[in-house]
């Protein structure tokens, strides 16, 4: 197992990237607020 350093681009990238994906998931909500 690599280690794992602190990296501060790949941490905000990883919260972009759900920040992202929950968006898509609301998108795909078969209603709308």
């Amino acid at each position: 197992m690599e280690k794992e350093q602190v990296n501060p681009s790949h941490t905000l990238r990883r919260k972009i990237g759900e920040a992202v994906s929950k968006f898509l998931i609301y998108e795909q909500l078969p209603f709308q607020l």
